[in-house]
C-alpha cells in the first residue's frame, strides 16, 4: 500500500520499466554488440549500434555515471531508444533478436508508448540524440570503420564486458534507489544533461569552424596561385 501511495500509476509504469532495463544492462549490450557484427543487417544500423554502446561505456552521458543507479536511466534509456530506430531500419533481420532476446524486447511497443507518455517534450531531444549516435567515434574510428573491423569490433567487446563486470548490479540498491528518485527528478536531470550536450555540440561547432578558416585562406591563397601560373604559363604559351 505504501508503494503505491509513493508512485502514482504512470509513474511507478515508468519505474517499473526503468528497473527492468537497469536490470538488463549486460545483456542489452550484448544484443547491440551482436547487432554491430551481424552482416545481414545494414551499415547504418549498425553504426547506430556501435554509436549506442560508445555513448553507454566511453562517452560523457547526460547524466553522470558516478551518479550511482540514476546515472544508468539515461544509457538504458538511449538503448531502448536506439532499438527502436534500428528495429524501424531492419524490421525483418530484427525479427531474429526478438525472438533470441525476448526479455529485451518483451512488450516493447508498450515500453515506448510509456516513455513517450513519462518524458513529455525531451522524448523528441533523446530521440535527436540517437540519430546523431551512428557519427559518433570509438577510439578513434568512426562507427562505420569499426562495424567493419572485426579487430576493432573485439576490443570493443572486451571493454564493454569489462564495464559490464564493473555495474555490480543489485536489485534491491536498483529498486530503494529508483524509489527515492521521483519522476521530475529524473526528467530534471536529463534535460539538464541535454542543454549541456547542446552547449557541447555548439562548442566543438565553433571550434571546428577555427580551425577550418585558415585552412580555407591556405586554399584561396593556393588558388589564387594558381590561378597566376595558369596566366603566367598562358603569357608564355602565346608569346611562342
Amino acid at each position: 500500500m505504501a508503494e503505491a501511495q509513493a508512485i502514482p500509476k504512470q509513474e511507478k509504469n515508468f519505474f517499473d520499466w526503468i528497473q527492468e532495463w537497469i536490470l538488463s544492462l549486460p545483456i542489452d549490450l550484448k544484443v547491440l554488440l551482436e547487432i554491430s557484427g551481424d552482416s545481414e543487417i545494414g551499415i547504418p544500423a549498425r553504426s547506430l549500434a556501435v554509436g549506442t554502446l560508445a555513448y553507454v561505456v566511453y562517452l560523457a552521458d547526460l547524466i553522470p555515471d558516478k551518479i550511482p543507479v540514476l546515472g544508468l536511466i539515461d544509457d538504458v534509456i538511449v538503448i531502448r531508444l536506439s532499438l527502436e530506430v534500428i528495429r524501424g531500419l531492419e524490421p525483418d533481420r530484427m525479427k531474429y533478436y526478438e525472438e533470441k532476446y525476448p526479455a529485451t524486447f518483451a512488450r516493447f511497443a508498450e515500453a515506448i508508448e510509456v516513455l513517450k507518455s513519462a518524458l513529455g517534450l525531451i522524448y523528441d531531444a533523446l530521440m535527436a540524440l540517437v540519430e546523431k549516435l551512428k557519427n559518433r567515434r570509438f577510439r578513434g574510428h568512426t562507427a562505420e570503420e569499426a562495424v567493419q573491423s572485426e579487430e576493432v569490433r573485439e576490443e570493443m567487446f572486451d571493454e564493454a564486458m569489462e564495464y559490464v563486470a564493473n555495474l555490480n548490479l543489485n536489485p534491491d540498491v536498483v529498486h530503494n534507489a529508483l524509489l527515492e528518485a521521483p519522476s521530475h527528478q529524473i526528467i530534471g536531470l536529463l534535460t539538464s544533461g541535454l542543454e549541456e550536450e547542446d552547449k557541447r555540440e555548439i562548442h566543438e561547432a565553433e571550434a571546428a569552424k577555427r580551425l577550418e578558416a585558415p585552412k580555407e585562406m591556405f586554399r584561396k591563397l593556393l588558388k589564387g596561385k594558381t590561378d597566376e601560373e595558369e596566366i603566367d604559363e598562358g603569357g608564355q604559351s602565346n608569346g611562342l
